[in-house]
């Protein structure tokens, strides 16, 4: 049985996951202003130890500031996600993780060529070859960085690839994340969907 020191420990971690989970699912819904209110309970406190929780609030932030036309709080929140990704690249320079995060924030930011350099880097540190179960997440973030920065074909092809297997990945996040919002008026994304909605 777990003592009431121990509970309080945990609490803030407890509460910053909710929220996040909260702000995850408004995005998909498309209910910006919710998001942001999400993400205003993610206090830098609660997120001290957890930098990948602190970026990703941020890129919610960003998102959603974006999304209702807010460009300058939209920057302001990517920007914090970019020092923070590079903070963190600092302290663990061959975690995947860290330089898909990076990938992310900096393709946002439209630094496309180093968004493109850190998720391949991601990738070599983590490939499919070497690891089956979360090799695939990176392959992810390189087509999400390739969607943000307008390179559509890249985008689309490694889609398919991903969509061929099993994987986290499926055609109705496709269709719900707005990351991928700059993909949909491509007929080749289209036909993608369509694709695999028949396989389904």
């Amino acid at each position: 049985m777990q003592s009431g020191a121990s509970i309080a420990i945990r609490e803030p971690e407890l509460l910053a996951k909710a929220a996040e989970a909260r702000a995850n699912v408004f995005l998909f819904q498309r209910k910006y202003h919710e998001v942001l209110e999400a993400v205003a309970e993610l206090s830098n406190e609660k997120l001290a130890s957890k930098p990948h929780g602190y970026i990703g609030a941020r890129l919610y932030e960003g998102i959603a500031d974006e999304k209702l036309g807010q460009t300058a709080e939209a920057r302001a929140a990517f920007t914090a996600a970019k020092s923070a990704a590079e903070s963190a690249l600092r302290d663990g320079p061959n975690e995947s993780s860290r330089h898909a995060a990076l990938a992310d924030a900096l393709a946002h930011l439209g630094e496309k060529e180093k968004a493109i350099t850190e998720a391949k880097r991601a990738i070599e540190l983590r490939s499919e070859s070497v690891d089956a179960f979360e090799g695939p997440d990176y392959t992810e973030a390189l087509a999400r960085v390739y969607a943000l920065t307008g390179e559509n074909a890249h985008a689309i092809a490694l889609l398919d690839v991903l969509l061929s297997r099993p994987g986290n990945l499926t055609i109705w996040l496709l269709k719900l994340d707005p990351v991928w919002d700059g993909l949909r008026s491509d007929p080749a994304f289209q036909q993608l969907l369509a694709k695999y909605e028949t396989r389904r």
